[in-house]
């Protein structure tokens, strides 16, 4: 509430059904991504009110870490079979990244050493 009683237009828009301020869509965190993994864990990203949904989202974070695996030790799936190993296919050495049980799996590990043979050493074998 303002001096003058009134809720500030941020908050007007939100509870008259207006854009709820300070949010990204799912397309615009889409585009970032593409053009550059991290921004998925920039604070440029983690400034918006729905950045937890943002980093939570699958499509997201595997078309993050396709475009920089690095991203993977930022997001909540290191133990997403998938996330990891489009991870591990661009860049081995992320592997140290991804949880125990994948840095066990012989495909997981396989295409890590393939991709980058310093990888081994992250390996659960």
């Amino acid at each position: 509430i303002d001096g003058n009683g009134e809720a500030p237009m941020a908050a007007k828009a939100a509870s008259d059904g207006g854009e709820v301020p300070n949010q990204i869509d799912h397309a615009e965190a889409m585009r970032n991504v593409r053009l550059d993994g991290m921004w998925l864990a920039s604070t440029e990203a983690a400034h918006y009110a729905n950045y937890p949904e943002i980093l939570g989202d699958r499509s997201i974070a595997l078309t993050a870490v396709m475009q920089n695996p690095q991203v993977l030790q930022y997001t909540p799936f290191t133990d997403d079979y998938d996330i990891v190993f489009a991870a591990v296919c661009e860049n081995g050495e992320v592997l140290k990244f991804a949880g125990d049980d994948l840095r066990r799996d012989h495909v997981i590990v396989s295409t890590a050493i393939s991709s980058n043979p310093r990888a081994s050493k992250f390996a659960f074998c």
